[in-house]
């Protein structure tokens, strides 16, 4: 309590680990771990000691016996997290009265042992019952080689075990030359001693992983994805490890370690980005902890030699050849018999490395006919490195080994014969393909496990070597031989792969290329250089090259406006959200390359029934996508507006589409092509749901209603009535008679498909989003809210089974695995996590999203997951090892406000890029771009002097900035959400704000304090406006109502009614005591805002209206909205006199000029008008430079139709 209360000084390096919340004045709610709280309690002097086992039982008894905790957690061995709620008899600030309480408490108690019962969650099976006790030890291998055939190393073993199981070393360099079999070692001994410890993770640096990669990956799996906020910076991410490994006992083996090493300088020398990797290693070596980092290096790195000794935690092993047992039975695994004299004789000149051995006995048996005294007498066994070998043994090669060599190498996987017959230029038959990857598997140059090659890290690090080396020679001499037979990066690799590639080939390939040029820069003459050669040969020819080149430049910012790729083979180059202005791709082949592919923001995706297909809904249309071949197959369009919900049908080729048109659309699954529309509703379409027999189509909507459409009439059978806000979701139970809705109402019903009637209805809180899913086997309903929990409910009696513990984001998705042993949920954090439903674990978390996730699906195989989030991506996840295969870019840059400043000089318009852009209104000049908000912006306004200019976010931020330099000056934080709107006070000292956490905000301009805040609205606010004397605050909300605020005292003297949906906008007549409204429900109202008598409706939109806003003389009343019109109503008249049309998307925002001969609109089509008001007319289109503008396609070849559709409409020509 003294901590929850801000009276412990000392304590700030704690917040971050035990987060505490006064719900009320004696309700506390912690959530923390025990070792914190050791910690806390330890703080200060002369007070008591406890250790952890003391609170713990602490805990318990507070919660068995004097009942003043309530134990949150859902398992009380499923995690260290606590998460408790202290319900206290007094104020939490009179902490004697409460101590006194419970001393009595106690005392009538006695407890003579703790019994604490920990709340359930649902098993696997569904059934309750209590969760599973903890395994003795969390393993995770990560990618480990598999070691079955591993043999001998007994003495190492028993060495390297007494070192870790009885001297407790806490790090062990594991070193030896490539090929010694340090990998298959580590291996072996973390299984052998995985028994011993609390945690065992092994993790492979061959890729050259970032260390705040695999800090953030091990911190993660230390946590068991409980971590909810990472430390910022590397050194506080180091201490928080070493807390983890304090705590519990673990074993983390990092395999090749040199690979952050630098290659030809000083001995153990790091490379330039990985200098920190030395940071962890002094770190972990040197303080106390109970567990061990084991390292596998080919040298070993600087800075330990003194600190490394046979008595010291920190140890060295350097690992030598196998005996001569063990090399004998290595190669009788290769069918060769090395027990003679010469045979010892071999082993002796490898120093006993088997990578070499195996090597040396192909070469015996390929070139030598199994003659091994010949082979010794040929003399060129002089071994030094394994390097020394590879190149003699790749120098053997034919071309088209060399070319699969290089190619598994870049690959960076395991990859099919198939694969590699799509990457050879030029092209092989299947017969010499597999002769010839059956020769470099002989030569035990490759590896093969099913249909698979792949190659040792030792053998792959020297191709990459020897490829990054050649391509640098080719481009500093013009040659393109090399350039054209392989890509450096590809762009249809998967998202992981392609990223290493990046690492490993294209950067170490820029970097030596700037080391010998000088400058990036001075790069473009060797390229022109190459490209001049590549357009004087044959139109198309197939080549990498002119996609190497391009990829190269794009990786060193190079701009690539105007270049010429015409008649070229443009081949794996990864184009998304790369800007490409006068580019001229005409002639050229495109195929293999990836493109920003789609226009706008995705919010809903269905697989189909085989889940080769995927439906996304985006903005107006719906995109189908083709998973095989990770492209666009079609796209189907028809809606008027944003399309929320799509889902296939379960066993006939039909798509069904919901939207904000207010229509269900049928379409052909197979060619897209429209089938039927269905109306019937009143309001947005927000869920749609085939049943499984197929029969049925179930729709609800923001009118409150659920139908039922029959599929083969496309007539509505059934209203389904009773909830009493907006439908949220519908989910089918597999006999296709019982329906289960949610809604904004708090409830959830199941419904009677037959009578139409309610079964069972139960509430559940939920502010303005909820999502829900079924149970596989439809025994269980898991919800996760805006209101931060996720929660399994019992479907039949509505009752609350368990609550996943610390999960204080909000929930934005949630959906049961099709085994129904895993949820996938997506929330504000940017974070997906995949929990194990029987323990109530976090089994993993995929990071990879740069802002909140609407959207997670699995396949209906279970094996992948995708997502979509606001940061314009949808994501494909492998659920097995959660990695990131395919990302799909969207552009988007919709307007979302706009704002004449009162002098007339300046128009500042945001836009979803989360920029803010100051135009010049006379001419249609950019003058300025504002950068700094990291999220939409979903609101501008200009202050009173023209001087200041204000923003608010989505990324719960307002900002001020100065208009003469683009300076933000000011960051206003407190918001707990959104920031919906903002404004100035007309004497501009003030700002007042709206939000989606339901408040609005009243700021000092001068200090950024905040004021004051008004509670009232139990939806968010959309809008805010202040009256023309400042003595009022308008406020305009989800909730269907405007409030109108007295400023000075704070108190709402006017809540407004008589909107049946969303209000979105509000204004103050200039002069006059009229306030107007504008709604979702498609009408504008006008208000007396002194007696808040209703006073007019006027109708003529024919969608959601977005935005109302008087001139100001106070004659017009303007207004725009998502049937993309802007109109212009006499205030006088309460008529509508114009209609301006010209827009191609919903209308979001409005503007008049000071002198009001102006109006300005801003749309989701990513353009804002000026309108004459006189005669109507648009004066002035201004648009920010799309991605591909005047990008020239015509003739090209490779492009689906949906793929060039897409690239003209963002700017491409031809």
């Amino acid at each position: 309590m003294t901590y929850a209360n801000d009276e412990i000084e000392g304590c700030e390096h704690l917040e971050s680990y035990i987060k505490t919340q006064w719900q009320s004045s004696k309700r506390l709610v912690v959530s923390t771990k025990v070792r914190y709280l050791e910690e806390l309690s330890n703080l200060g002097d002369g007070g008591l000691q406890l250790n952890r086992s003391h609170i713990r039982e602490a805990l318990k008894r507070l919660n068995d016996h004097v009942k003043i905790l309530e134990d949150n957690r859902v398992s009380s061995q499923g995690s260290d997290l606590w998460h408790f709620t202290l319900n206290l008899w007094h104020p939490g600030d009179e902490i004697d009265r409460n101590l006194h309480q419970f001393d009595t408490a106690w005392e009538a108690a006695r407890p003579a042992k703790s019994k604490q019962v920990a709340e359930p969650i649902v098993n696997a099976d569904q059934s309750l019952g209590n969760s599973p006790s903890r395994k003795s030890s969390i393993l995770d291998w990560g990618d480990a080689l598999d070691i079955s055939g591993f043999y001998g190393r007994e003495p190492e073993l028993k060495t390297l075990q007494q070192w870790i199981g009885e001297d407790f070393c806490r790090l062990i360099l594991l070193l030896g030359m490539g090929g010694i079999g340090k990998t298959a070692l580590s291996v072996k001994l973390a299984q052998t001693l995985q028994g011993q410890f609390d945690y065992v993770i092994w993790r492979s640096l061959r890729n050259q992983r970032p260390l705040q990669d695999l800090l953030d990956d091990l911190l993660l799996t230390l946590s068991e994805h409980q971590l909810i906020d990472l430390p910022q910076t590397i050194d506080n991410r180091i201490l928080l490890l070493l807390d983890y490994l304090r705590t519990s006992r673990c074993l983390i083996v990092l395999d090749n370690y040199e690979s952050t090493l630098q290659s030809g300088e000083l001995f153990g020398h790091y490379q330039s980005g990985y200098e920190e990797y030395g940071h962890l290693l002094r770190s972990l070596g040197e303080s106390n902890h109970q567990s061990c980092l084991l390292l596998t290096s080919r040298e070993q790195p600087t800075g330990l030699t003194v600190k490394v000794g046979s008595n010291l935690p920190i140890r060295a092993f350097h690992l030598t050849g196998v005996d001569e047992a063990t090399a004998t039975a290595i190669s009788q695994d290769k069918g060769f018999d090395i027990s003679t004299e010469a045979g010892l004789q071999l082993v002796r000149h490898y120093n006993g490395n088997p990578l070499a051995l195996k090597i040396a006995v192909t070469t015996i048996q390929d070139l030598f006919d199994g003659d091994l005294v010949s082979f010794l007498e040929e003399g060129t066994v002089v071994f030094g490195d394994i390097s020394e070998l590879l190149q003699q043994q790749i120098g053997r090669l034919s071309d088209l080994e060399l070319q699969l060599m290089r190619w598994l190498a870049i690959a960076r996987e395991w990859i099919s014969l198939t694969e590699l017959k799509q990457k050879l230029v030029p092209v092989a038959s299947s017969k010499t393909l597999i002769e010839a990857l059956d020769s470099l598997q002989r030569r035990s140059l490759i590896e093969k496990r099913g249909k698979a090659f792949t190659q040792q890290p030792v053998v792959m690090e020297y191709l990459t070597e020897q490829i990054v080396k050649q391509a640098v020679e080719a481009i500093l001499q013009g040659q393109v031989s090399l350039l054209d037979t392989l890509a450096l990066c590809e762009a249809q690799a998967k998202d992981y792969i392609r990223q290493i590639q990046s690492r490993l080939i294209l950067q170490p390939v820029a970097d030596c290329l700037i080391q010998q040029l000088g400058t990036a820069t001075a790069l473009k003459q060797p390229i022109d250089q190459i490209l001049e050669t590549l357009k004087n040969r044959p139109s198309k020819q197939p080549s990498y090259a002119a996609g190497n080149l391009i990829n190269l430049m794009s990786h060193l910012n190079l701009e690539l406006r105007g270049y010429d790729f015409s008649h070229l083979a443009v081949w794996q180059v990864y184009l998304q959200a790369l800007r490409l202005p006068q580019v001229n791709f005409s002639e050229a082949d495109l195929s293999r390359s990836v493109f920003t592919q789609t226009i706008g923001g995705f919010f809903a995706a269905a697989y189909s029934p085989d889940g080769q297909h995927l439906a996304t809904g985006l903005t107006n249309e719906i995109v189908v996508w083709n998973l095989s071949q990770n492209q666009q197959q079609f796209t189907c369009e028809g809606h008027s507006a944003w399309v929320m919900c799509v889902d296939y049908h379960p066993s006939q080729p039909i798509l069904a589409s919901g939207s904000n048109d207010q229509t269900i659309r049928l379409w052909d699954a197979i060619t897209g092509q429209g089938l039927k529309t269905l109306k019937g509703h009143d309001s947005w379409i927000q869920a749609i749901r085939f049943s499984p027999n197929g029969r049925w189509l179930a729709s609800g909507s923001n009118d409150a209603d659920v139908r039922l459409w029959d599929i083969t009439s496309s007539r509505c059978e059934k209203i389904l009535t009773g909830h009493r806000d907006r439908v949220l979701s519908v989910h089918w139970l597999s006999d296709s008679q019982t329906l289960v809705t949610s809604s904004q109402d708090q409830t959830v019903r199941m419904w009677d498909v037959q009578t139409g009637n309610c079964r069972q209805a139960f509430s559940i809180p939920v502010n303005w989003a909820l999502a829900i899913d079924i149970s596989p086997d439809q025994q269980t309903l898991v919800t996760g809210a805006d209101a931060k929990a996720i929660k399994f409910w019992n479907l039949t009696s509505g009752d609350c089974l368990g609550v996943l513990p610390n999960y204080q984001t909000q929930v934005w998705s949630v959906q049961f695995s099709p085994d129904g042993r895993s949820i996938a949920t997506g929330s504000e954090d940017k974070s997906i996590k995949l929990w194990d439903v029987a323990t109530g674990d976090c089994d993993k978390t995929l990071l990879g999203h740069t802002h909140r996730v609407w959207l997670t699906i699995y396949s209906p195989d279970g094996h992948s997951l995708t997502s979509a989030s606001d940061d314009q991506t949808l994501k494909i996840w492998d659920v097995e090892s959660g990695q990131c295969l395919k990302t799909f870019n969207s552009y988007g840059n919709w307007m979302q406000s706009v704002a004449f400043s009162p002098d007339g000089q300046h128009l500042a318009s945001s836009s979803e890029d989360k920029l803010i852009r100051l135009w010049h209104p006379q001419t249609g000049e950019c003058l300025k771009i504002l950068k700094g908000h990291t999220n939409l912006i979903a609101s501008v306004k200009f202050s009173p002097n023209s001087s200041w200019l204000t923003s608010a976010s989505d990324d719960g931020t307002i900002r001020l900035w100065e208009v003469a330099s683009g300076s933000c000056i000011r960051i206003l934080r407190g918001h707990d959400s959104w920031v919906q709107s903002v404004m100035f006070s007309p004497d501009g000292q003030t700002l007042v704000s709206g939000s989606n956490d339901r408040t609005v905000k009243l700021w000092e301009v001068k200090s950024g304090e905040c004021l004051q805040t008004w509670e009232g609205h139990i939806g968010r606010v959309k809008a805010v406006a202040f009256s023309p004397r400042g003595n009022w605050v308008a406020s305009a909300s989800d909730d269907k109502t405007v409030r109108v605020w007295e400023v000075n005292s704070g108190v709402c003297i006017q809540a407004l009614e008589g909107h049946i949906d969303w209000v979105s906008s509000v204004t103050f007549h200039p002069s006059e005591p009229i306030l107007a409204s504008a709604s979702s429900d498609r009408m504008l109202k006008l208000w007396d805002c002194q007696t808040g008598e209703y006073l007019e409706t006027l109708e003529g939109h024919s969608h959601r209206v977005r935005a109302v806003l008087f001139s100001p003389d106070g004659k017009w009343l303007a207004s725009c909205g998502d049937d993309r019109t802007v109109r212009l109503w006499n205030v006088s008249s309460r008529l509508c006199e114009q209609v301006l049309e010209g827009h191609q998307q919903a209308v979001w925002s409005l503007a008049f000029s000071p002198d009001g001969h102006v109006l300005a609109s801003c749309s989701e089509d990513e353009t804002l008008r000026l309108w004459q008001i006189e005669t109507g007319k648009c004066c002035r289109v201004l648009r920010p430079e799309r991605p591909y503008e005047d990008m020239n396609i015509s003739n090209a070849v490779g492009l689906t139709l949906a793929q060039q559709r897409t690239l003209h409409a963002l700017g491409a020509i031809g």
